[in-house]
């Protein structure tokens, strides 16, 4: 079985190692260091930032009767559209 040679990552996470100044392999060694309990936490909590940071620059709002439903389909592709446009 052949394995692949590179790596394919999510493009939010590429783009969050961007927004570090980093590439995918160096961000996750170094949240491995800097997030030993859970290594994903740095990731999850800077893509929460960037939902709210979107949500407040587009005013889209998530279904639900408070608002805190579910995004879209439509909402998710606005969404990675825009962090592409951030973090290039």
């Amino acid at each position: 079985m052949n394995q692949p040679t590179v790596k394919e990552y999510n493009p939010r996470y590429i783009a969050y190692a961007r927004s570090q100044g980093r590439g995918p392999e160096e961000q996750k060694a170094h949240d491995r260091e800097a997030w030993p309990g859970g290594y994903a936490a740095g990731f999850m909590l800077w893509l929460r930032e960037q939902w709210n940071a979107w949500s407040a620059e587009t005013g889209e709002r998530r279904l639900g009767h408070h608002g805190d439903g579910a995004w879209t389909d439509k909402q998710h592709k606005m969404f990675d559209a825009w962090l592409q446009e951030q973090y290039q």
